[in-house]
């Protein structure tokens, strides 16, 4: 088994020191670096590209689909798991739009973070089963607006 590299990115030192401690003890994950604001978690996914990048929402603020554009674009390979404290938050469809791979709350982290980075860099989405249906509207929304240019933005029974 080919061992996974990863970068955790996250302000909050008891958070990385979590997520850190969840992953030492297993087999074939090996932690890269630890970053705390955007501009370090870009130059640490330029300089020694990672598997996977865990990007929590604290790191990059309202700009988190943009980071993580630009996490991709300076490193195609690298899978992004989005980390997130609620699943009611509006951005998570924005973030998988923006090419992260999937998201993980923090309230599931002890349960399935090292789960959740296998499985994202062995190419699987990572999302709880109830946001599909929030996915699949979003997917047919897209669908009718490329057959209908002058359809506004999603409703809420879309977004």
């Amino acid at each position: 088994m080919n061992t996974i590299s990863v970068i955790i990115a996250n302000p909050d030192d008891s958070h990385r020191a979590r997520c850190r401690a969840l992953l030492e003890g297993e087999s074939a994950i090996e932690i890269l670096a630890e970053t705390t604001t955007v501009k370090q978690t870009l130059d640490a996914v330029k300089a020694t590209p990672a598997h996977v990048l865990l990007l929590h929402h604290a790191t990059a603020g309202p700009d988190f689909p943009v980071v993580i554009r630009s996490v991709l674009d300076g490193s195609p390979l690298t899978e992004v798991l989005a980390l997130a404290e609620g699943a009611d938050d509006p951005r998570i469809l924005d973030l998988l739009s923006a090419g992260a791979r999937g998201y993980l709350l923090d309230a599931d982290l002890d349960r399935l973070l090292a789960k959740a980075v296998r499985k994202v860099h062995e190419g699987e989405a990572w999302v709880p089963r109830k946001m599909v249906t929030q996915i699949l509207r979003r997917l047919a929304w897209l669908s009718r607006a490329e057959r209908s240019p002058g359809l506004d933005t999603p409703s809420s029974r879309y977004a």
